[in-house]
């Protein structure tokens, strides 16, 4: 992207993080193309072929969903907006062509431990679902929807969330005591965490969480 373009986008997103919805419509007008690249790309990461209406229904919606991550956005930070929030962005052309994902975190640790698959890049912990997770990410949609949908969340929160799950799994009689005891935190708060990221994951379209 040239300097002129790049300056006119930066323009756009702070009219949109100042709170100006028009420039939602402008960003469609002058970015419209790179947004259907996205949605394009996005979509066929599933395999989906989406028809000329349906790009044009997700590239609104993109450009919507942008005008409220816009405060966040750092020009400087050097990737384009719809790169910097596209699992935000990915999650929710997902729940629009699919509707709810179902996402069992316990399948997905055992995603992790199968042996038919290469080990995580990087000195993790054996036990660190989210990190193993991320070496997933391109391989496995339900993954990704995960990611997707706790992206803003802390990895130690996560990583609590779905330790828990687990120990649920397990039928471990406390779970919120032994996963306090992994991360040094009460068993009351290990629930609030739980809960806390189990709504997030509802709001952002996985709807069943196991």
């Amino acid at each position: 992207m040239d300097t002129r373009r790049r300056e006119l986008l930066e323009r756009i997103m702070a009219d949109l993080a100042a709170g100006d919805r028009a420039m939602v419509f402008r960003l469609i007008s002058e970015f419209g193309g790179e947004l259907a690249a996205f949605v394009h790309w996005a979509a066929g990461r599933d395999g989906y072929r989406l028809s000329r209406q349906e790009v044009d229904d997700l590239v609104f919606d993109c450009a919507d969903r942008l005008s409220g991550l816009a405060g966040s956005w750092r020009p400087d930070g050097g990737a384009l907006p719809w790169v910097w929030a596209r699992r935000a962005l990915v999650s929710m052309i997902r729940y629009n062509l699919f509707g709810p994902v179902s996402v069992d975190p316990v399948q997905m640790a055992e995603m992790c431990e199968s042996e038919d698959r290469p080990p995580p890049v990087g000195p993790h912990d054996e036990r660190d679902w989210l990190a193993k997770l991320e070496g997933l990410e391109g391989t496995e949609p339900r993954v990704a929807a995960f990611l997707a949908a706790v992206e803003g969340v802390s990895r130690r929160n996560v990583s609590v969330f779905l330790e828990y799950r687990v120990q649920q799994w397990l039928s471990d009689p406390e779970p919120s005591r032994t996963v306090g005891a992994m991360f040094g935190l009460k068993p009351n708060h290990v629930r609030q965490i739980a809960h806390r990221v189990q709504v997030r994951l509802r709001q952002n379209g996985v709807e069943r969480v196991a």
